[in-house]
């Protein structure tokens, strides 16, 4: 069994590296960062995984009171949390991990479409992914003018690399699939 941990617990632990929250605060936070889009958190799953971060000693628990008198859970790394989080992130650099794309099962079964569905459906694939792109390029935009770290600046410019490749790939595919019969 594998001691490697999932995208769930690194990025909770990542989060709480920034500051201590509560799991209103980690919600929050992976809300404004569309974490979701980039890794397998559920709206319901913040509180399991401090649990099971706090369960293997990553990180602690200290209830205090709010304004309001309030008793809130607030979560923090230990020094066992910083360490295994320091791990993982030089092993995620170091490892790469074979993503699965829709797209390849729609390529492989090409064969079911006629020429004309062939065509528009890869010309739908190319407008949606320049609809991501330029969405990027706003939230780039956006983290700019909010002096974003260079770090978070990454999640909205490496996106747009890899849109671009991909459109220039669909494009020479579509013109393939129109030169042959």
């Amino acid at each position: 069994m594998s001691n490697k941990m999932g995208n769930k617990e690194i990025a909770v632990l990542g989060l709480l590296s920034e500051r201590a929250m509560h799991g209103y605060d980690l919600e929050h936070e992976i809300r404004m960062r569309d974490m979701r889009y980039w890794t397998e958190i559920s709206m319901s799953s913040v509180y399991k995984i401090l649990k099971k971060l706090e369960a293997k000693g990553l990180v602690e628990c200290e209830v205090k009171q709010t304004p309001n008198n309030v008793a809130q859970k607030v979560y923090s790394l230990t020094e066992l949390g910083k360490v295994r989080l320091n791990g993982e992130i030089s092993g995620l650099f170091s490892e790469f991990d074979h993503h699965r794309w829709d797209i390849d099962l729609a390529i492989s079964n090409l064969n079911v479409l006629t020429d004309d569905q062939k065509v528009w459906s890869i010309n739908a694939y190319i407008k949606k992914l320049k609809e991501l792109l330029a969405g990027y390029g706003e939230l780039q935009k956006y983290l700019e003018g909010e002096n974003c770290p260079t770090h978070r600046m990454a999640l909205a410019v490496r996106p747009q690399y890899l849109y671009k490749a991909e459109i220039e790939w669909a494009e020479e595919y579509l013109n393939l699939v129109r030169a042959k019969p």
